[in-house]
């Protein structure tokens, strides 16, 4: 899935994007379900989009996409795919980093960069099988590329020599991590189906403080009310249950972090 925020694919702002293809894995399609809830096709069923699934954009809003089953990374020219990337060990999640390099986690336990140009630039290995993968734009967790051990749960940062950082711990079977506008950390766990953030989740400005900053922001999107609208602050972040609606439930997981202050 990929979020859609101004529409430069499926033609509809804030639309979500789904790879997805029958029980037999083909052909791939590519769906989007708009802001209210109702669902399209964007791009029908074609081999080259077979079993895909992890999507991207780069700089210029183009859409790449792993076709599990071809062992390609696809681009879309308009709505139009086209295989760039042949993956030689099979390929998971992929993710574009600000420099616009195509970032693969692949079957063999491997990361492997292409340039974007799309020619190999570097295979950086991990263990296991398919490492989780994501790009932080920043802030709670600085600016860069972030992995997972799938079988170990040992989170790394991949360093500006491709060399591995380890960071945390206890990310057991994590498929794909993402990060959201002010750094925190979304992982998926393969095996159950949930997704866990990090951080302090009523840190609405990521400065490691639940205070009036805070509660500054929260007090727009509460007036507001409603995730869907479009006065709403991007993403709507003070939605902390994630019901699609500021409310009073909001507010109150939201007092009992004000009153801690500060994010452990």
């Amino acid at each position: 899935m990929l979020y859609d925020d101004t529409g430069s694919f499926s033609g509809v702002p804030g639309a979500l994007l789904v790879g997805c293809t029958n029980l037999f894995q083909f052909p791939g399609q590519i769906k989007a379900v708009k802001p209210d809830g109702t669902v399209f096709l964007v791009v029908p069923p074609t081999s080259t989009l077979n079993n895909c699934d992890s999507m991207a954009f780069n700089s210029a809003k183009s859409l790449y996409i792993n076709a599990y089953e071809n062992k390609a990374i696809v681009k879309f020219s308009g709505l139009t795919p086209q295989a760039v990337i042949s993956v030689p060990a099979g390929s998971g999640v992929i993710t574009i980093d600000d420099l616009d390099r195509i970032w693969v986690a692949c079957g063999d336990g491997a990361l492997r960069r292409y340039g974007p140009d799309h020619n190999l630039q570097a295979v950086i290995p991990i263990g296991g099988t398919s490492p989780a993968l994501g790009f932080s734009p920043g802030g709670i967790f600085a600016k860069g590329i972030y992995t997972v051990h799938r079988a170990t749960g040992v989170l790394y940062r991949v360093t500006a020599a491709d060399t591995l950082e380890q960071i945390g711990s206890g990310f057991p079977d994590t498929y794909a991590l993402a990060f959201d506008a002010a750094g925190h950390l979304y992982c998926a766990n393969y095996g159950t189906g949930a997704v866990l953030r990090s951080g302090c989740v009523a840190d609405l400005n990521a400065d490691g403080l639940v205070d009036d900053a805070d509660f500054s922001i929260f007090v727009v999107a509460y007036d507001v009310l409603d995730c869907a609208d479009p006065a709403m602050p991007a993403l709507c972040p003070a939605d902390l249950n994630r019901d699609a609606v500021v409310d009073d439930a909001d507010f109150s997981i939201f007092a009992v972090a004000y009153d801690t202050l500060l994010c452990d």
